[in-house]
């Protein structure tokens, strides 16, 4: 991401803009990352938020990490063995 700022900025300064706006416009840029990169990820990805009513094996957490856990254990394991 920091190589596309980069290259943004570089863009602005070769069409002659000053120093002052191209500082305003890659401030408004991060700054917009920052507070809306939640919302950014949601979209890009397609996921939805679930209330702990619509999923609530997915908000006790325990579930959840037991899944995890396990699923990495049997790639562990499987990774061994075939070695």
């Amino acid at each position: 991401m920091a190589l596309l700022y980069i290259v943004f900025i570089m863009v602005l300064a070769y069409f002659g803009l000053g120093f002052l706006p191209i500082v305003i416009i890659s401030a408004v840029f991060i700054l917009g990352q920052w507070f809306f990169s939640d919302r950014i990820v949601l979209w890009s990805t397609g996921a939805k938020i679930v209330t702990k009513e619509q999923y609530g094996s997915l908000h006790s957490g325990k579930l959840l990490l037991d899944t995890i856990f396990s699923t990495k254990a049997q790639d562990c394991r499987g990774k061994q063995s075939n070695s």
